[in-house]
């Protein structure tokens, strides 16, 4: 059986295109997995930085109860790492939601907290008004907190279920 030029040319064509086709197709598949992996480190740091914060927020919580300022800071190191570096692009949208919400409920804590302390000891402390706008600041930052802790809570809890996370 003689099978003409015209077959092999054909041949040679779709193979290329198939070739071509699949070079494409694995490399975004391999960027795509590499993307992914590594949203998963990112988010696996942020879950021992959730661990680290959530005895903050109790701790904060306590001091609210009685009328002060918590004094201990939150973390928010591996947050400023892992966002700037473009890491987790590859999340799922419920929990890259559930986690920038948690770090925006932070930095809204740590805002009020910095306001208290100003109105505290600073310079507008001497203000008349300072001690009702204090008091203000301690309310925002009481909802900002029982907002927070159990969003974090359950980031914790959904990164222990995760296998090879946390």
């Amino acid at each position: 059986m003689e099978v003409s030029s015209n077959v092999w040319l054909a041949t040679i064509l779709v193979g290329g295109l198939l070739v071509a086709l699949g070079n494409i197709n694995y490399n975004s598949a391999k960027d795509r997995e590499r993307g992914k992996s590594a949203s998963e480190k990112a988010l696996s740091i942020l879950g021992e930085e959730f661990r680290r914060n959530l005895p903050r927020i109790k701790s904060a919580r306590a001091s609210l109860a009685g009328n002060s300022v918590p004094t201990v800071a939150f973390e928010t190191t591996a947050w400023d790492v892992v966002s700037n570096s473009g890491l987790l692009t590859n999340l799922d949208p419920d929990t890259l939601s559930n986690v920038t919400r948690i770090y925006y409920l932070i930095g809204q804590a740590e805002r009020y907290r910095s306001q208290i302390l100003d109105l505290s000891i600073g310079v507008a402390s001497a203000l008349q008004s300072s001690q009702a706008t204090r008091e203000t600041y301690l309310g925002y930052l009481r909802t900002t907190v029982d907002q927070l802790e159990p969003m974090l809570q359950t980031e914790i809890d959904r990164s222990a279920k995760k296998p090879g996370v946390g």
